[in-house]
């Protein structure tokens, strides 16, 4: 990313940030959001559809991966993550909560005896969409006890 689109970016975000505070009547200008493939697909469609049609003079670039943006970097304006981020000069806001549900085949779960608790998931296969750790910490906060063992390839 050059210095002009980083600072071009950066215009934006601050136009954002002024009219968010009431101190310009319009916002107008490039920003550019990061989320996770998912709701880059599935929630943000609708939000910017609405978006486009609130505010037409903001254009809308969405980078769509499961990897954390730089935000200090400028690699993008807004980051929608599914974790509190550990940067401690980024401003963080919880916007929504979402549910989340485990699927499984009857035959697998004929095959793994149906489990009821969370440890009695602990030696099942998950199937993960990207090559973190984030989604077995987060279900290991629920009460399974997983390892990289659970989420072969």
């Amino acid at each position: 990313m050059g210095p002009l689109l980083a600072r071009a970016m950066g215009d934006v975000a601050g136009k954002f940030s002024l009219t968010a505070m009431g101190q310009s009547p319009s916002i107008d200008g490039t920003i550019c959001i990061a989320a996770s493939e998912s709701y880059s697909s599935l929630v943000l469609p609708p939000i910017i559809a609405k978006l486009r049609i609130l505010e037409p003079g903001i254009k809308v670039e969405i980078v769509a991966s499961n990897s954390p943006s730089d935000l200090r970097r400028r690699e993008a304006d807004i980051a929608i993550r599914n974790f509190r981020p550990s940067e401690p000069d980024l401003i963080a806001k919880k916007i929504y909560e979402v549910p989340a549900r485990l699927y499984a085949t009857p035959s697998y779960l004929d095959r793994i005896g149906n489990p009821k608790l969370p440890n009695d998931l602990r030696n099942v296969e998950f199937v993960d969409l990207d090559r973190t750790d984030m989604l077995m910490n987060a279900l290991n906060t629920m009460g399974m006890s997983l390892t990289k063992k659970n989420f072969r390839s």
